[in-house]
């Protein structure tokens, strides 16, 4: 036991010590100017992005990390994602001078968006059988213009019978466009710290802080998760979070979802979500097959993008008003 605890405790410190070796150049670059978001699991897009306190395995390399602590397999994931873009809306500042004050007129384009569709992939590796519990994943998206690697290394250990704590480092490569010819490439590491606490064999609490250090503008979020299973057949799954920083009203976050269990082995997810940070609501829909060994799922959400005021005025290209993910993922545990 001494000896687990020790291996931990040095895995943590290491994943801490890169971490913060890099963050001073990181802390002067922080900026909010991409839209891309991060990287959900096929399961994560059927419940619309719930699941701070679901017992999940590769979703603990994603989203909270504690949750794999509650494992004793090993997996392999692959997930494709592909993007499909709604039309967009276009606001347009009159320059024209009058004796009074400038005018500004608003425009609806109905014409092709400049980007139509676009394509993300990800591959996990988790391990659950050794003294540390965690996973390693890579993640190549792109969304509309910008692009994004990002290298996540999870790790996770109980501190109780029923609870665990689990630490997430996250290395990320943005590549930033308004046109799709020129582009501003940014660097940065974060932390994610997660917590997972059953208070029985139905009911769970996840908690989960995001970004600690304040490498990123808006990506400093704090959650607070609850799934209960109402019966043996149905599942009820929420989460509430906000920016820790700012007015936690006007950033707030929440999610909702259901799970219906078919067969034992098939399961009917959907779920909503209402973001005020990133002005964004939307809703998604899948379905799983569990078996022993292999895991298949199928997923679609729905995005819809509400743009301010001053983000209207500064595009120069129409930007989507909405989007859809269609996501397909395999896992094979062993």
């Amino acid at each position: 036991m001494c000896k687990l605890k020790s291996t931990i405790i040095i895995s943590l410190y290491c994943i801490s010590s890169s971490f913060l070796i890099n963050l001073n150049s990181n802390l002067n670059f922080a900026y909010a100017g991409a839209r891309i978001h991060d990287y959900e699991t096929t399961r994560l897009k059927s419940t619309a992005g719930t699941g701070v306190a679901s017992v999940l395995m590769e979703e603990s390399s994603v989203l909270n990390p504690a949750p794999i602590a509650f494992f004793n397999v090993s997996s392999f994931y692959v997930q494709k994602t592909n993007i499909k873009y709604g039309e967009s809306n276009v606001t347009i500042a009159d320059s024209s001078n009058s004796s009074s004050s400038s005018q500004t007129s608003s425009l609806s384009s109905s014409s092709p968006s400049a980007k139509d569709d676009s394509s993300s992939w990800a591959v996990t590796v988790s391990d659950a059988k050794s003294g540390v519990k965690g996973s390693v994943s890579y993640q190549k998206q792109e969304e509309w213009f910008d692009q994004r690697k990002r290298f996540n290394v999870a790790l996770a250990s109980n501190v109780g019978k029923t609870s665990s704590l689990g630490f997430m480092y996250r290395r990320t490569t943005d590549k930033i466009s308004d046109d799709g010819q020129n582009y501003s490439e940014k660097n940065y590491n974060q932390m994610v710290i997660g917590s997972m606490y059953a208070l029985n064999e139905n009911f769970t609490v996840g908690m989960l802080v995001v970004d600690p250090f304040k490498s990123k503008i808006d990506d400093n979020r704090a959650f607070l998760g609850l799934q209960f299973m109402l019966t043996n057949v149905l599942t009820l799954i929420a989460d509430v979070g906000s920016d820790y920083n700012q007015n936690l009203a006007n950033r707030f976050v929440y999610k909702g979802a259901v799970q219906i269990n078919f067969f034992s082995d098939l399961y009917l997810r959907a779920g909503f979500f209402n973001d005020k940070g990133l002005n964004e609501l939307g809703n998604g829909v899948g379905i799983g097959w569990v078996s022993p060994r292999l895991l298949l799922e199928a997923a679609m959400k729905n995005t819809e993008f509400k743009y301010s005021d001053e983000e209207m005025h500064n595009y120069t290209l129409n930007k989507p008003k909405n989007m859809r993910e269609i996501a397909f993922s395999i896992s094979y545990r062993f």
